[in-house]
Parts: C-alpha cells; sequence; structure tokens
C-alpha cells in the first residue's frame, strides 16, 4: 500500500478507517466517517460527516456523499454520482455514473 502526501487532501482525524483503504487525491473526508476493509474511494471526492462506508465498496472519482448516507459492503458508486442526505445504498448494488440519488423522506 502507498501513501499520498498529506498535502495533497484534507481527512479528519475524528474518522475510522479499515485495513486496505485507498483514497484517491484531492479528496475530503470529515468528521465521525467509517471506512470498512478493502475500501477504495477515487481522487475529489467528497464524504461529509456521519457517512459509513461497508467492507469492498468501491466509490470512483467526483462523488459527493451528504451526511448519514450509509453504503454497503460490495456497493459501487460510479464517477460523479451525488447521494443526498439519509441515502441508503444496500449490499452490493451498483449505481451508475452521473446519479443523483436523494431521500424521498426528505
Amino acid at each position: 500500500m502507498r501513501f499520498l502526501p498529506i498535502t495533497k487532501y484534507h481527512i479528519s482525524n475524528k474518522i475510522k478507517f479499515g485495513w486496505n483503504v485507498r483514497v484517491g487525491l484531492g479528496t475530503v473526508i470529515e468528521d465521525e466517517v467509517e471506512i470498512g476493509d478493502n475500501v477504495y474511494i477515487g481522487h475529489n471526492c467528497v464524504l461529509r460527516k456521519g457517512v459509513k462506508i461497508g467492507n469492498g465498496a468501491n466509490i470512483e472519482h467526483c462523488v459527493v456523499i451528504e451526511r448519514g448516507v450509509v453504503i454497503g459492503d460490495g456497493a459501487n458508486i460510479s464517477s460523479q454520482c451525488y447521494l443526498g442526505k439519509g441515502v441508503i445504498v444496500k449490499e452490493g448494488c451498483k449505481v451508475r455514473p452521473n446519479c443523483v440519488l436523494e431521500d424521498p423522506r426528505r
């Protein structure tokens, strides 16, 4: 596993990382985020407070994930997606490129 220079991205010190987590350049991860094992997060993503990402999830480039989103084990979020507050992506689901997902209760 290779580590990127700290000056290229911002990650809060109040997050939980699993094993073998890869984070791309330009990605911002806010407080209280939980990331499982074997997760890939692409370049220029934003993970807001309280996001939970399951084991083996794949988040491609330029994805914005708002507060309280839960991404299940093995889920795949394609490039340039927006996941609104409270969205739940179930285990093994695939979100296609350029999608906007919102919680209909909000």
